[in-house]
């Protein structure tokens, strides 16, 4: 039915993000569905991780969809995954948040911050070209959307000047002239 502005889309009746993360109340082992009907292909050295790392979270706090996607980047994390990834893995972890109305949405925006910050400025694992734009929009708008106004017209501006030279960024300057100017929750 439409879009956020920070790209969560919206979908009529009941948002499933909320139901597409499973998390084993014991351990803390997180995945979709699928993920649990082979646990057997999970190296025991990876389970030893999430019971020294992820299982004291899980016992600690109620598993809320936005916490079920937070353990799940943290396996991720664990596993390696790039500074981008943990971006959209938090990002998405807001989202669910926001979709169950848990007020821990603005905690993983800023965690989602922190690693597409890493992503951009990394040397060892560069963004793709075709996300740079996006990325450094949704960094705007999250910043934005956590209330740091001042950074968040920074990256907008940096958006702008980008797509004074590169075309492909121009989509990305609308949205963020708009959000600078006059922001909106929805696309």
């Amino acid at each position: 039915m439409g879009r956020h502005s920070d790209f969560h889309q919206v979908t009529m009746g009941f948002p499933p993000l909320p139901l597409l993360m499973n998390t084993c109340p014991q351990c803390g082992f997180s995945g979709t569905a699928s993920t649990f009907d082979t646990p057997e292909t999970i190296p025991s050295s990876f389970k030893q991780q999430i019971i020294e790392h992820i299982q004291p979270i899980v016992t600690s706090q109620p598993l809320t969809a936005g916490r079920r996607y937070e353990l799940f980047a943290l396996q991720k994390e664990l596993l390696g995954a790039s500074a981008q990834e943990m971006g959209d893995y938090y990002l998405r972890a807001s989202w669910a948040a926001r979709d169950e109305g848990d007020d821990h949405e603005a905690n993983y925006q800023h965690y989602a911050l922190t690693f597409f910050h890493k992503a951009l400025s990394s040397d060892d694992e560069p963004v793709n070209e075709a996300d740079e734009a996006p990325i450094t929009y949704l960094v705007g708008e999250l910043y934005r959307r956590t209330g740091d106004l001042d950074e968040a017209e920074r990256w907008f501006a940096r958006v702008l000047e980008r797509a004074e030279k590169d075309e492909s960024w121009a989509r990305f300057a609308e949205l963020a002239q708009r959000q600078r100017d006059t922001p909106q929750n929805m696309m």
